[in-house]
């Protein structure tokens, strides 16, 4: 599940004398796994294993509440670990906070370099309506542009964007008590020609939360997730449109929708970079269980 392309791999060469140049079925046949950074992943594996500071910061508020904040974080690791990342961050956010919740726009652009350079540049809107005690409704926007080139010869190429696996992960929280029954994934190759293939699949995981922080909630939990993805390729690109929908319940009844532009460059054979441009929308809505929840809070704190 949290393979990229969902167990279909896009590790393409290109075949010398093949006047197909890169064909779907070397795009399908050809698995292997890699990894793809970004600057949470670098903070959860190095942890204290690494060094940073602020190069320039700034932090401004507006009459009217509007956090701005500017800055430019640089971090390199020590020698003590084989993979040396540098990571710089950019940020120009502002942040309007009311007592019913929080608006935030902010522009983020991450670089890490190690075996390849990373580049992911986001636009995030994001809207949290509260009733004073926790989140109640969001919407969430996010436009990012990511770009991935190999330095070293030796370096497979990225894959296209795959959703994280977070559903199951959120059965086994600290503060919680829940059930993960498991993960149903259907999926159907088509192929067009040499240079053209579509591949179509849903992903269906249920499970059962007990209590919340003590809480009873007896409720079942449910996620489905469609997916398309439109393979082309021709002499020196590989190409990958997806569409990928998913409705959840968890806290929140939620609906989230992906579409992505992928696309993957080759020069005689060799894998030369990877753009994405990535579209997120999502919405939820708290469940009537997260409701009760928050008004025995603030039953308990009369």
């Amino acid at each position: 599940m949290k393979k990229w392309l969902y167990g279909v791999a896009l590790g393409a060469l290109l075949v010398a004398g093949n006047v197909a140049g890169i064909t779907v079925q070397e795009v399908l046949n050809t698995p292997y796994e890699e990894y793809r950074g970004n600057s949470s992943d670098f903070f959860k594996i190095f942890k204290g294993y690494y060094r940073g500071k602020y190069n320039k910061e700034s932090h401004t508020v507006d009459p009217d509440g509007t956090r701005r904040d500017s800055f430019l974080y640089t971090i390199s690791c020590p020698k003590l670990v084989t993979t040396r990342w540098k990571y710089k961050e950019w940020y120009n956010g502002e942040e309007n906070q009311t007592m019913y919740g929080i608006d935030n726009d902010e522009l983020l652009k991450d670089v890490l370099r190690g075996e390849y350079k990373e580049t992911t540049t986001t636009h995030r809107q994001e809207k949290y309506i509260s009733d004073g005690i926790g989140t109640t409704n969001y919407t969430k926007n996010i436009q990012e542009t990511y770009t991935v080139k190999p330095l070293k010869k030796s370096a497979h190429p990225m894959s296209p964007l795959v959703v994280d696996d977070w559903f199951s992960d959120h059965h086994t929280g600290m503060n919680l008590s829940a059930n993960f029954y498991g993960t149903e994934h259907t999926a159907v190759t088509n192929i067009i020609s040499d240079n053209e293939a579509y591949i179509t699949g849903t992903i269906r995981q249920s499970g059962y939360i007990n209590e919340y922080y003590g809480f009873i909630v007896e409720e079942p939990t449910s996620l489905v997730r469609t997916y398309t993805q439109h393979i082309t390729t021709d002499a020196d690109h590989v190409y990958v449109t997806q569409d990928i929908n998913e409705k959840s319940q968890f806290f929140y009844n939620e609906e989230r929708s992906f579409q992505t532009q992928y696309t993957a460059k080759y020069k005689k054979g060799r894998w030369k970079n990877v753009t994405e441009t990535i579209s997120n929308v999502a919405q939820g809505s708290a469940l009537p269980w997260l409701i009760n929840y928050y008004n025995s809070l603030k039953q308990n704190s009369r």
